[in-house]
């Protein structure tokens, strides 16, 4: 029997809880994909199926390889870290972009590295005469896909410092570069699609590569088609208003409790941009009305001089000016 002051509730549905509801959906539901497949693999071997491997890539065809590797080939302990820098890195890209740009984001890193390594090998077997193993070589784990983000958030703070190990601090640019030594110690070789994947990341965030982003039509094309259902989810962040998929790093950026709070924060600012443009509509037509009256006044009686009437049309333009940003201070603070 339980005592009075102390609740019931699994303390592991109350964390996931937590997670979701302050986590948005696509680096929630990759999270749990890739935790859910590390338990799937330990009880069934899903590396030969699913690994990029350029042999059954290429040569097969198999093109899904391309998108699943990721989710196979980690280590419980690499699981882990790559799960937790994924999320803390996603959750302030996945705000700032949008679930949608975000989502594109993560299948181009991850489909273009993988499809980079296979042209790789290919090329050394076939035109540079390498042995059949570079065919049998493979890329694979969620680290293909987090090292191409690291480097895409290094490239817009490039010239901030980033503290690491014992306080020992170095440019943001060149942290991705540190972390790819540190897994080729680990290692004991040189990990061909990890240094593809940074140089995808350095590309991304360098605007090297703004023709591989979906345009600001098309993903409203897919949120309405087969992306739907997901937008009714728990989570889902809605793009920018402007459409524009502009990254900026996550650690300068105030994460929301919820999406919710996000998606009120940007309905806010919209409604406050219609009420100031309705307003200055309406500025404009009195001030034109009054700029008529003064002329036909000035037809009747004679009385007022322009230099006044100019006067006086100039005043009221800046008390509009001034009551308009007093409006938008109100709106937006």
């Amino acid at each position: 029997m339980q005592p009075s002051g102390v609740s019931t509730k699994n303390q592991i549905q109350t964390a996931y809880e937590s997670f979701a509801r302050e986590t948005p959906l696509v680096t929630r539901g990759l999270a749990s994909i890739l935790a859910f497949s590390w338990l799937i693999c330990s009880i069934f071997d899903l590396n030969h199926a699913l690994a990029n491997i350029s042999m059954f890539t290429i040569n097969r065809l198999q093109l899904y390889r391309l998108f699943l590797a990721p989710l196979v080939g980690s280590t419980p302990i690499s699981l882990i870290f790559g799960i937790m820098k994924f999320v803390s890195s996603g959750k302030g890209l996945e705000f700032q972009m949008g679930s949608t740009n975000f989502g594109a984001l993560i299948l181009t890193i991850g489909g273009l590295t993988n499809l980079l390594f296979s042209i790789f090998c290919c090329s050394c077997y076939y035109l540079l005469g390498a042995s059949f193993t570079w065919m049998l070589l493979q890329s694979c784990d969620i680290w293909t896909i987090v090292l191409g983000i690291i480097a895409l958030e290094s490239a817009h703070q490039s010239n901030e410092l980033r503290q690491i190990l014992f306080r020992f601090e170095v440019q943001a640019k060149y942290y991705p570069l540190l972390l790819l030594a540190f897994f080729c110690l680990i290692k004991g070789r040189i990990d061909l699609a990890y240094c593809i994947s940074i140089g995808l990341g350095y590309s991304i965030g360098f605007g090297k590569l703004e023709f591989l982003k979906i345009g600001h039509d098309r993903r409203k094309k897919y949120e309405n088609s087969f992306l739907y259902r997901f937008t009714q989810m728990q989570g889902w962040v809605v793009a920018p208003i402007d459409g524009r998929s502009e990254v900026l790093p996550s650690t300068t950026f105030d994460l929301p409790t919820s999406t919710s709070n996000a998606n009120e924060n940007i309905n806010k600012r919209s409604n406050a941009t219609e009420r100031v443009t309705l307003k200055r509509k309406n500025e404009k037509v009195v001030n034109l009305n009054t700029s008529n009256l003064d002329k036909s006044g000035q037809r009747l009686g004679g009385r007022t001089t322009s230099s006044h009437r100019s006067a006086i049309l100039e005043a009221a333009e800046r008390r509009a000016i001034q009551c308009t940003k007093t409006e938008i201070d109100k709106e937006m603070g």
